[in-house]
């Protein structure tokens, strides 16, 4: 299975302006596997409405002054229950193995670290937050997942999901609009967006490629009690990024 179906869902869900398509693997790729395309020339349609919106500049700023601001309450309470759901799942399946009852292994698969998720790349150093649970992605190959998706806690500031694919594994592409690049990570183009919930909560995203890996950082900041302002706000998803080692 060549499409990284994981991640192309991802990207429809998060409105990243960015797709995956397939290709022959290529173990000796030493260039970025991603290519910048103008708006009209994406492989696949945009959700209705967003090509007009781009074309239009019709964004509002987020606080940094370059991130669009979209209100997107399901994603962002999405994002949020999907922490809590991989902690309880975690947790489950810990209780199951303790019971040594495979019947009640819970699904889908997570770990508590990497030393037992078997992957086929080195996974990128994130030494701010605390790793809550693991879980794999991508596609299997060789009994290695090609991708890996972490949730870590950052005490008194909030909330992390990284995701990474080894795109060269299975001779993946990205392609991302270069309409829509408006930041840098580690000199490499990125998108960055920020997403507002019902209840003030906001997220912030950063997506981008580096050699054979695709990333992308999500924040949820945590806020004041009482107030829509974030606890720690000089701590961003794009400086969370460039942290990334």
């Amino acid at each position: 299975m060549k499409i990284m179906i994981s991640i192309l869902g991802v990207l429809i869900t998060s409105n990243v302006f960015a797709q995956v398509a397939s290709g022959p693997a290529n173990k000796t790729q030493t260039t970025d596997m991603v290519e910048l395309v103008s708006l009209e020339k994406m492989p696949l349609p945009l959700p209705p409405g967003e090509a007009d919106k781009m074309r239009k500049n019709t964004f509002v700023m987020a606080a940094d002054g370059f991130s669009p601001l979209e209100k997107e309450p399901i994603m962002v309470k999405g994002f949020f229950n999907n922490m809590n759901a991989a902690k309880t799942y975690l947790a489950r399946q810990n209780l199951a193995n303790n019971q040594q009852n495979n019947a009640e292994r819970s699904t889908p698969e997570v770990h508590k670290d990497l030393s037992t998720l078997k992957h086929g790349f080195k996974a990128a150093s994130f030494s701010r937050g605390v790793l809550v649970v693991a879980a794999p992605s991508g596609t299997k190959l060789n009994d290695a997942w090609t991708g890996i998706d972490r949730f870590f806690q950052i005490d008194g500031a909030g909330s992390v999901r990284l995701s990474e694919v080894d795109l060269g594994a299975t001779g993946g592409k990205f392609y991302m609009i270069k309409e829509a690049v408006n930041t840098r990570v580690h000199g490499k183009p990125a998108i960055s967006k920020v997403f507002t919930g019902d209840d003030a909560q906001t997220i912030e995203e950063v997506v981008w490629v580096e050699g054979n890996k695709f990333y992308m950082l999500t924040f949820g900041p945590d806020l004041i009690p009482g107030t829509k302002t974030k606890a720690a706000p000089h701590i961003t998803a794009n400086l969370l990024a460039h942290e990334l080692h």
